[in-house]
C-alpha cells in the first residue's frame, strides 16, 4: 500500500475517524463567536461574540437561552469561578472587564475597570 508522504518526507496515515454528531445549532447575532466556556459543572453555557453579544444557555435542553447581554465591544475572554458556578468573569475588546453573578431573582453585573 502507497501512503502519502508530507514535505519531510514522512508518511502521513490516517485511521478511520468518526464524524461528529450535531446536537443543534445556537443562533447569535451574525457575527462570528469570539469566546465560548462551559460553567465547571456542566450545567450551563457561556458564549461570546465578535459584536460584544454575551449569551449563557443551559446545556442539558436544547440549547436553552436563559440570558443575554449587549457589551458594546468584542468579547475577547471568559472565565467561570471554579467554586462559585453562578459567577463568571468576561474580558471585552474595549478593555473593559465584567463579574457577573446570577442570582434567584436577576443577576448582579460589577464593571471592575
Amino acid at each position: 500500500m502507497r501512503y502519502p508522504m508530507n514535505h519531510l518526507g514522512t508518511k502521513l496515515v490516517t485511521t478511520d475517524v468518526p464524524l461528529l454528531k450535531s446536537e443543534g445549532q445556537v443562533k447569535g447575532s451574525g457575527a462570528s463567536f469570539g469566546k465560548i466556556a462551559f460553567s465547571p459543572d456542566g450545567k450551563l453555557v457561556a458564549i461570546g461574540d465578535a459584536s460584544g453579544r454575551f449569551t449563557i444557555r443551559r446545556t442539558w435542553t436544547t440549547w436553552g437561552l436563559l440570558r443575554t447581554y449587549e457589551l458594546g465591544s468584542k468579547i475577547r475572554d471568559i472565565c467561570w469561578h471554579p467554586v462559585q458556578s453562578d459567577t463568571l468573569l468576561i474580558g471585552c475588546g474595549s478593555g473593559n472587564f465584567y463579574c457577573l453573578t446570577m442570582e434567584e431573582q436577576g443577576e448582579k453585573v460589577i464593571r471592575l475597570c
